[in-house]
């Protein structure tokens, strides 16, 4: 009964690690507009761009560190299973 439960903690830091990089990728993407528009903004911007982007960019960033540490644990405790083997 227990190989189960085993095999589905092994791809528990691979879903982790896939979770990590997608939100920072996200985070980096809306800081690099927001860093973009700054430096040039068009006629078009208003204040109303940076708060959206700060909103969006604020939870984003705070799931992106959630998830690296849920797998930095993750990968930790599959590393202490397959030690104690």
């Amino acid at each position: 009964m227990e190989s189960w439960r085993s095999a589905e903690r092994t791809s528990e830091p691979a879903l982790w690690r896939t979770v990590f990089w997608a939100a920072a990728v996200v985070a980096a993407t809306l800081l690099l507009s927001i860093v973009l528009v700054l430096r040039d903004p068009g006629p078009s911007v208003s204040g109303w761009f940076y708060v959206q982007q700060a909103g969006m960019l604020v939870p984003c960033s705070a799931f992106a560190l959630l998830a690296l540490g849920k797998w930095r644990r993750a990968r930790k405790a599959v590393g202490q299973r397959q030690a104690a083997r």
